[in-house]
């Protein structure tokens, strides 16, 4: 099935996050920041709407779990003319740098709410406290200046309190059923 963002054009294959509310609020949020010549990492690239929109003033690393997300974000970012660095790994585990931004669209609706877009076949690939893990791990591969943009919903049931992370929201999107919020996340070190 086709996407479009502005001039990026996206083939989203069956099985994979196809870009919604949540992806458009995060795009566009980039979009304010006017990020330029940083090394980002996309974690959860799906398509790779987010990791084209970067690599076009960026160098950008792009991941996800799912191989088929690999492939399609390597395939679309081609079709786009975008350089991209695609990888499967879950969350940081075949990382090896740190990054000067972060990003990631977390799946973040409740394990039976998942299942309505991913089936239940490839509910397997998304474990409950991916976030906290992500939130876990983040310092290790943020740059000491660097940042990070996580998006949630009021749905997700989540502890956003950490002594070591600097979170706030800089962008949110009310819809009738949640509201999706993109957290801006720093180190405190």
């Amino acid at each position: 099935m086709k996407f479009y963002y502005n001039s990026i054009e996206l083939e989203v294959p069956d099985g994979i996050y196809y870009p919604d509310e949540d992806s458009i609020l995060l795009a566009e949020t980039i979009q304010q920041l006017f990020i330029k010549n940083k090394d980002v990492l996309e974690v959860g690239c799906g398509s790779g709407l987010v990791a084209i929109l970067l690599a076009q003033n960026n160098k950008v690393t792009a991941l996800d779990i799912n191989e088929e997300a690999v492939k399609a974000t390597e395939e679309n970012a081609k079709a786009n003319n975008a350089e991209i660095n695609a990888l499967r790994s879950d969350l940081f585990k075949n990382v090896k740098q740190k990054f000067d931004i972060i990003i990631f669209n977390a799946p973040y609706l409740p394990p039976s709410d998942m299942d309505k877009y991913l089936g239940k076949e490839k509910r397997n690939l998304i474990d409950d406290n991916v976030i906290e893990r992500f939130l876990g791990q983040l310092s290790k591969y943020l740059n000491k200046e660097g940042f990070a943009l996580l998006v949630t919903s009021s749905l997700t049931k989540l502890n956003m309190q950490d002594k070591e992370l600097r979170i706030e929201v800089i962008a949110s999107k009310k819809l009738p059923w949640e509201e999706l919020k993109v957290f801006k996340i720093t180190t405190l070190q």
